[in-house]
């Protein structure tokens, strides 16, 4: 029994090493299989960071912030991929995302100027987008602390200073840069920083010895620099940055362009020239305002091709701003050669085409779509640009029809990236059906010429019915009319001569006023009959505005104020409750806004002596005093404010915008932008007398 005991005893031992073994090669195993797993999921996140980095270059920031996403979804400590998440973000105007990527990304790196410069530039355009006046004041707050840190980080200056100008703060700013420099009397980007928005208040204020003062004193820190010194880079960053800015504001273009090109040796250098308002001003500013049709356009291309070969995009430095600016010059430089190659038929047109570039279609539509993605405040105009391209060129149609529904697929999804990003919800929401109505003209318009009748027509009443205009009406007539649809075609034809064409004698209206004379004969109607037919549209669709205009109100609540007059009385709009208010936002600065005030100073006095209508204009002007001798200047009596955050508060990210609030205290209606005499009258007019019949 006791050998038997023994026995067991051995065999117990034997099956406990025996099981401890197996434990520990099956820890072993999973050891080695989450080393594996952990391996794999680095690997994965290092495969997706080259992708998004290069997919952001392109422009393609949707991809981008898909690919960055994933990777911080595998990783939320992932500084790469945290980084890349936040920038893609705020290209798309993303703000509810960009910023708190932003903020994980500089608490895990606090000691990254250039991060912290993008996360103050979202903070100050989300404020500015999204009229969010704390957004704002955390730009300022923080970007003040963070000039405390890096007084020579161009960007942070630039971004808060688009965050005091919109808090209507730069006087303040400008004082607190100015203690500041006592702490860094060293620093030439805080010095030419102070110089910049001293120049920009005394041109604000028509000082003229303000201004003779501050360019002399540019110029004597000038003198002392040596030419070949600049010519060759050996200054620090930081000071030929300074350089660069200085010939720029007096003016020295050559100059200013020579320590830009020096400014561009060094990584550090290009970061800060890429802060540098419409870097290589002079030459963009030309190139912008050229008239194509008189260029040679093989210059201008290979103009354009030079500065994209010398400023790269690399991920070290943002430079997409400039990129978008370049290549959509790019884009229009070869669409205007496409078009007068495709149109040179005679001897002489051919000789022309010497001075035009060589055009491979494939690589322009490529081109088009790549600006329509990199031009996040207007992406779907690109995408109407490319495709209408290939219409009037009659090429490419296929690809035409495939950018129209890619097109109407985003823009009906509300992809971001397509449509400014800075309007109030109803001005977005009528930008959406406008592209989307033009993109279905597009996409009806290649399928017409295709062959494809049975598919053509749909689109084509749906851009009438979605966002009726002169070019959704003429489209549709003019398809009918190819159809022998006389009457239909007629019909629609009027109602494009009863709206407002793009510009008077454009091709539309040629176009269409061709279609609709070949109408007539087929009808048999007479010139005068035509005429009568389209008078009467003409007041069908006024009425039809009228009502629209006043019937349809935001029924907002309007946001309080008090501001001060130019007298000094103070303006309490909780005190106007039970009148209608109008409030005009302005600016001296603003050329519609000039144009407007003789009108609305008009308008001022015919309610002169009615009690419940009240008229507040409010200047987003800095400067109350140089407001207050403008209107002198121009014998404006009507009551003027001076802002402070209303214009936030009130969404206004354009002038002149007007106001009107009800006795009710909320929003009625919104005019944003100046329609011309008579119509910003009268329609201003309709909005009163709707809220006083109330």
């Amino acid at each position: 029994m006791k050998r038997f005991n023994r026995h067991r005893t051995g065999i117990g031992t034997m099956l406990l090493l025996a099981a401890a073994l197996i434990l520990f090669s099956i820890n072993v195993a999973h050891a080695d299989q989450t080393k594996n797993d952990q391996a794999k999921t680095t690997q994965a996140k290092s495969d997706l960071i080259a992708p998004a980095q290069r997919a952001y270059l392109d422009g393609d920031y949707l991809t981008a912030r898909r690919l960055f996403g994933e990777a911080k979804t595998a990783d939320p400590r992932n500084l790469q991929a945290l980084y890349g998440y936040a920038r893609s973000a705020h290209a798309l105007h993303v703000y509810s995302e960009a910023i708190p990527a932003y903020e994980k990304a500089v608490e895990l790196s606090p000691q990254d100027s250039q991060m912290w410069a993008d996360y103050l530039n979202a903070l100050a355009w989300g404020g500015i987008f999204k009229s969010n006046s704390r957004m704002l004041s955390q730009a300022r707050d923080k970007g003040l602390a963070a000039l405390a840190r890096w007084p020579d980080c161009a960007s942070i200056y630039k971004s808060v200073e688009d965050a005091v100008e919109k808090l209507n703060e730069v006087e303040p700013y400008m004082r607190s840069l100015e203690a500041m420099q006592e702490r860094f009397p060293n620093s030439p980007v805080l010095a030419l920083q102070i110089r910049a928005l001293k120049l920009r208040l005394a041109q604000g204020k028509k000082n003229q010895q303000g201004i003779d003062r501050i360019k002399d004193a540019l110029r004597a820190d000038l003198k002392a620099i040596a030419p070949e010194a600049i010519a060759k880079g050996d200054l620090p960053p930081a000071q030929l940055y300074q350089i660069a800015n200085s010939y720029r504001l007096l003016g020295e273009s050559e100059k200013y362009e020579a320590a830009f090109e020096a400014l561009q040796k060094t990584v550090e250098g290009r970061r800060l020239a890429s802060s540098i308002f419409l870097p290589y001003w002079p030459v963009m500013m030309s190139l912008a305002n050229a008239d194509l049709k008189k260029e040679n356009l093989k210059e201008r291309w290979q103009k354009i091709r030079s500065y994209l070969e010398r400023n790269p995009a690399t991920w070290e430095v943002d430079n997409q701003h400039f990129l978008r600016r370049m290549l959509s010059m790019e884009f229009d430089t070869l669409a205007e050669a496409a078009r007068q190659r495709y149109a040179a038929t005679s001897d002489k047109a051919s000789d022309a085409v010497a001075n035009l570039p060589e055009v491979n279609l494939d690589a322009l539509i490529a081109l088009g779509e790549r600006v329509a993605g990199i031009d996040t405040t207007g992406g779907a105009a690109w995408l109407v640009k490319t495709a209408q391209l290939l219409l009037d060129l009659n090429l490419k149609l296929e690809d035409a029809r495939r950018i129209s529904v890619a097109g109407i697929k985003a823009l009906e999804a509300r992809q971001p990236g397509l449509i400014y990003p800075g309007d109030p919800e109803p001005e977005t929401e009528a930008a959406f059906l406008n592209y989307i109505a033009r993109l279905k003209i597009v996409q009806g318009e290649a399928l017409e010429k295709t062959g494809q009748l049975a598919l053509a027509e749909k689109p084509l009443r749906e851009a009438v019915k979605d966002f009726p205009s002169a070019r959704s009406y003429s489209t549709l007539g003019r398809f009918l009319l190819a159809r022998g649809r006389h009457e239909e075609a007629y019909d629609h034809l009027v109602s494009a001569l009863a709206q407002d064409f793009p510009s008077k004698g454009s091709l539309l209206e040629q176009q269409t006023r061709a279609a609709v004379a070949q109408a007539v004969a087929v009808l048999k109607k007479s010139e005068a009959a035509l005429a009568e037919d389209v008078t009467a549209r003409k007041q069908q669709f006024a009425l039809e505005a009228e009502r629209k205009l006043v019937g349809e109100r935001l029924n907002q609540p309007a946001p309080a104020f008090e501001l001060a007059d130019t007298a000094g009385k103070t303006w309490r709009l909780s005190e106007l409750k039970g009148k209608i208010v109008v409030v005009n936002f302005w600016s001296m600065y603003c050329g519609w806004c000039i144009a407007e005030f003789p009108h609305y100073q008009q308008l001022v006095n015919g309610y002169k002596s009615e009690n419940d209508v009240v008229f507040l204009a409010i200047s987003t002007d800095a400067d109350p005093a140089a407001v207050k001798m403008w209107l002198k200047e121009k014998g404006y009596d009507f009551t003027v404010l001076h802002d402070k955050e209303s214009s936030i508060a009130y969404q206004v990210n354009g002038t002149p915008t007007a106001l009107v609030i009800g006795p009710d205290g909320k929003q009625a209606y919104r005019a944003v932008g100046f329609v011309g005499p008579e119509k910003w009258a009268k329609e201003m007019r309709l909005r009163i007398e709707a809220l006083r019949a109330k």
